[in-house]
């Protein structure tokens, strides 16, 4: 099968990354012939797959942020994550040149944009679309707004992106969410597409309930292999690793630790409160930090921690940070919140905290489990044995099986 994945990159700086290149690799493996179509990025892995790539702001600029960029690259790249018209006409030249058999659209917000979706009009290409965020249902993708769940924008209300500048704090990144979710409203893209794929039910319900048609609309969980974890040694820290954001619980971690401070807790990863975890790590002395790991000592990290910590506020949906300390036999003891209790059955394969923003909740149960080796013994089993159900054989069979449905139906979406 000639199968087109479209991503808004072709390396891992995350979860949605991480999904995209194995789903490829994996296509690739079973005989599928996989072509790849990405923003430009000296970092784009070229080696294996045939890459496409289309111009990007910040690869042009010799820069890596927004905030780098001159005026008018700023304005040109604003403009741009509306509606990218080099995206818009390289993904329209490839589909009618390379006549695929199926096109997965990954994540594309606010750099490739939906402008790869609207190419697609009337090319007769049955489309799916796995969603790795919010972004059809809130401008800034996260339903997160000063420190709380944020659902303003329900009803198709996308001017209170704008209102409440949501994007940054930015009032410019703001209007352009906001305009980039009124134009997906306006060329109707909830029907440009055959099917939607979600990792969680969570996400599942919520496309149903803010208007999705829920037979367009799919569960099926990200994939994940077992680590060996034979070299596995239970230190004594509490890990996050991860972004440092507020919607990820970091601001409230740095209070536990405050409370803990017999317990020691590494952090590693960046983001918005590096700064804050900088400083808390240089006069605290339970708090450890790196900014950066390979992906060798990452994974050494991991085997070496006591447990993993995910404090998140948002709705998370089926979050890598989860699923991959349980690939080691680790356990997790997170927010129930999002998709996160479709992974973590609390007190059988891990530990669930109820009221995510209570300090006094997190501590009680971090102090409960942390000292108890024979529940985590118990947590760390269970938690292994979770991941079978998530094996790459499982979710590339249900994917093969959808290309396969979608393509012999002629009720295609034009």
């Amino acid at each position: 099968m000639k199968i087109l994945i479209i991503h808004r990159n072709y390396f891992i700086d995350g979860g949605d990354s991480t999904y995209t290149i194995k789903l490829a690799n994996l296509l690739k493996a079973n005989g599928n012939n996989v072509t790849i179509l990405a923003m430009k990025d000296d970092r784009n892995d070229r080696s294996l797959i045939k890459l496409v790539e289309i111009p990007n702001s910040f690869a042009d600029n010799n820069v890596t942020r927004f905030d780098e960029l001159k005026k008018t690259a700023k304005l040109k790249y604003g403009l741009n994550s509306i509606f990218s018209f080099d995206a818009y006409k390289i993904t329209r030249k490839l589909v009618k040149s390379e006549k695929f058999d199926i096109i997965h659209i990954q994540n594309i917000h606010h750099v490739l944009t939906s402008s790869v979706v609207y190419a697609l009009f009337g090319v007769g290409i049955p489309v799916v679309w796995t969603l790795h965020d919010y972004k059809l249902l809130c401008p800034a993708s996260t339903f997160f707004l000063n420190g709380a769940i944020c659902e303003k924008c329900k009803g198709n209300k996308f001017y209170n992106a704008a209102k409440n500048k949501c994007k940054r704090d930015s009032l410019f990144g703001s209007l352009s969410v906001m305009a980039s979710s009124y134009l997906d409203e306006v060329m109707k893209i909830k029907k440009s597409v055959d099917k939607f794929i979600t990792p969680s039910n969570f996400l599942r319900e919520k496309l149903i309930e803010y208007g999705f048609d829920e037979e367009k609309v799919i569960n099926l969980p990200n994939f994940i292999t077992q680590e060996d974890r034979s070299t596995n040694k239970r230190g004594d820290y509490i890990l996050y690793y991860g972004n440092f954001s507020k919607e990820k619980g970091v601001d409230l971690l740095l209070k536990i630790c405050k409370e803990l401070v017999d317990i020691p807790f590494l952090f590693a990863g960046s983001g918005p409160l590096e700064k804050e975890v900088a400083t808390a790590a240089s006069g605290k002395s339970n708090i450890i930090y790196h900014s950066f790991l390979s992906k060798v000592e990452m994974k050494n990290v991991i085997r070496g921690a006591k447990m993993i910590i995910v404090p998140s506020q948002w709705y998370e949906n089926f979050p890598f940070t989860v699923l991959e300390p349980m690939s080691f036999g680790k356990m997790v003891i997170a927010s129930r919140i999002g998709g996160i209790p479709e992974i973590i059955i609390n007190e059988v394969n891990g530990v669930l905290v109820n009221n995510k923003n209570s300090l006094q909740e997190w501590v009680e149960k971090i102090k409960q489990i942390y000292y108890d080796e024979d529940k985590i013994k118990e947590y760390e089993e269970n938690a292994y044995k979770t991941i079978l159900k998530y094996s790459a054989e499982v979710h590339i069979s249900k994917i093969e099986a959808l290309y396969k449905d979608l393509t012999s139906s002629k009720d295609i979406a034009i």
